[in-house]
């Protein structure tokens, strides 16, 4: 089964402004992780989970992993709604966070210092861009890509 794009961003949106809460995988909370997991599977997708991570020091390889069960890479050149977007954090070099696409050159995200989930220009966090994914089950052909 194809999930629709728009359906997909539209299950995205919905999390804006849910409080973060590390592990979270429900409205009452979520981490990074999380709401790409539950705005996943509220359109029908399926994605593992693994909750055996620590935010102090993620393990890129487990991240990873999980990502491409469900995903595969893209460049992003090929930016639009509804891909999900791994970034460094701080001086690592490695993966230790989830965004997700939106319209226009937004993000969502858990923005752990905000303490929920937000929406802000990709131009944010975009030198911190480690690996861009499209989910294998969302059709991406009812939104357009952004413009390069």
């Amino acid at each position: 089964m194809k999930i629709s794009s728009r359906d997909f961003v539209d299950s995205i949106m919905s999390f804006v402004d849910v409080p973060w809460r590390l592990h979270g995988r429900n409205r009452n909370g979520v981490d990074c992780a999380g709401l790409a997991v539950l705005a996943y599977r509220e359109c029908g997708g399926e994605i593992g989970d693994r909750m055996d991570y620590d935010a102090r020091m993620p393990d890129p390889k487990k991240l990873v992993d999980i990502v491409q069960a469900a995903c595969e890479p893209y460049t992003q050149h090929q930016m639009g709604p509804g891909k999900l977007l791994l970034t460094r954090w701080g001086s690592s070099p490695y993966p230790r966070h989830v965004c997700l696409t939106v319209d226009d050159g937004m993000i969502v995200h858990c923005d752990a210092k905000l303490r929920r989930v937000v929406c802000q220009p990709v131009a944010l966090i975009s030198r911190d861009i480690v690996g861009a994914f499209s989910f294998r089950e969302v059709n991406y052909g009812d939104c357009k890509p952004w413009p390069v």
